[in-house]
């Protein structure tokens, strides 16, 4: 497990698919940066449900205090991402990821 400077906790599993992933696509977007979005519904009639998308982008007008090292790949949490994943545990787990 290793602890990201947004506060999330993350586990070797997760990093394992991480890297996984980008070994497989990095060579498709070359000068770009892997970008992690997730959003959580505090209130009304979509309370507790979570959306997590993962793409990529290019790291122009990035700021660095944003972009975090995850095992071996560079991603880019977008502000409101790392303040939803603070305090939280991101696991892969039966082919999805799960953030609790």
């Amino acid at each position: 497990m290793t602890r990201l400077r947004c506060g999330a906790v993350v586990s070797g599993a997760f990093i394992d698919y991480l890297e996984s992933v980008y070994e497989k696509e990095q060579h498709l977007h070359p000068g770009e940066i892997f970008v992690i979005e997730y959003l959580r519904c505090a209130d009304g009639n979509r309370a507790g449900k979570a959306w997590w998308t993962q793409c990529w982008a290019s790291r122009d007008g990035m700021p660095d205090y944003q972009i975090h090292r995850v095992g071996g790949v560079e991603v880019y949490l977008p502000s409101g991402t790392a303040a939803g994943l603070s305090g939280r545990f991101v696991d892969y787990k039966d082919d999805e990821i799960r953030v609790t």
